[in-house]
């Protein structure tokens, strides 16, 4: 199987070129306590084992974060959001570009979102505010009562 190239490729929904993750499901390269080794990568072939393409490699769905904001580019049904990795970005990701979209912070796989949550997080106190404007606790979603 051939070297498959995915480098410098921005989908037309996107305006930020995105990383691409792969996992080896090769028993050798996985870490203790997991069951597959992730690695970011142009190619479908893992540093480790040198495995090439299916069935031991394959791509990840990157997963972003919905934030919530009250001006983002992206409507949804009871607010409006914003990808903190491509915040103006006007719409969410498709199956087509291996991609998806949750507003659960624990599920985001997505390293632009991650790091983007937690500058947010640094400058805000530890908070994210919600479609409201209130902070968001990110572990229940709700909007914290303001003392």
């Amino acid at each position: 199987m051939s070297q498959q190239d995915w480098s410098g490729v921005i989908h037309p929904d996107q305006t930020v070129l995105q990383p691409v993750i792969w996992t080896c499901q090769n028993p050798q390269c996985k870490p203790p306590g997991r069951h597959s080794f992730d690695f970011q990568s142009d190619y479908a072939v893992c540093p480790k084992c040198k495995a090439e393409g299916y069935p031991l490699v394959q791509k990840v769905t990157l997963i972003h974060f919905l934030l919530p904001q009250i001006d983002g580019p992206i409507a949804g049904q009871y607010s409006r959001y914003c990808l903190p990795c491509d915040p103006k970005r006007d719409n969410m990701a498709t199956q087509t570009n291996g991609e998806a979209a949750t507003d659960q912070p624990q599920l985001v796989n997505c390293p632009g979102c991650l790091n983007a949550m937690q500058k947010a997080m640094a400058e805000l106190g530890g908070k994210i505010l919600g479609p409201s404007g209130r902070p968001l606790d990110l572990q229940t979603q709700t909007p914290i009562a303001l003392e």
